[in-house]
């Protein structure tokens, strides 16, 4: 049985082989609840991107952070024991039909100006210590936790996280 690709590799195959066919998205203003609506708009907002291969990358971070450690509340060593037995789906699926998280939406803000792509999401969660993270080295020893360094580090010219560590805006030089 072949393995299924990971989300970054299924949004990464499916924008070096689709180029936008009507034109290019100059805004937008979208609200996704799930990993796979983020898979989705990561693919349709790095098609909009100088490279789209790369920023394909870091928009997924960003999103499925915002649903997984923001909206739905999974801190990053839950997440390391989640996906270290197998549970981690079934972990998503359940907190997604839970009351206290079932309403939250992420929200994402994208425009494409002359000069920069800007792209701002904002989740309904607690926030984080975005301050910590950022300084603290990257974890090499764990199967997750290197999602805003790649970001920062290879993906966007900026990422300014505001706020309680709820809303982060990414920009990418044109």
């Amino acid at each position: 049985m072949e393995d299924k690709p990971s989300p970054i590799e299924s949004i990464q195959n499916y924008v070096s082989k689709n180029k936008p066919v009507i034109g290019r998205m100059v805004c937008g203003e979208f609200e996704i609840t799930t990993l796979n609506e983020a898979e989705k708009l990561s693919t349709m907002l790095a098609a909009n991107t100088p490279c789209p291969e790369k920023a394909s990358l870091g928009i997924w971070e960003l999103l499925s952070n915002a649903v997984e450690h923001g909206n739905l509340e999974i801190d990053q060593q839950t997440k390391a024991k989640l996906i270290m037995s197998g549970e981690i789906e079934g972990e998503i699926q359940r907190r997604l039909r839970l009351g206290t998280y079932s309403n939250r939406v992420v929200r994402v803000f994208f425009k494409c100006s002359g000069s920069q792509v800007w792209l701002k999401v904002l989740d309904e969660g607690k926030g984080f210590d975005f301050e910590k993270v950022l300084n603290s080295d990257m974890p090499l020893d764990q199967p997750n936790g290197r999602g805003i360094h790649v970001a920062r580090n290879l993906c966007f010219d900026t990422l300014d996280y505001h706020g309680c560590g709820n809303e982060v805006v990414a920009t990418i030089k044109l």
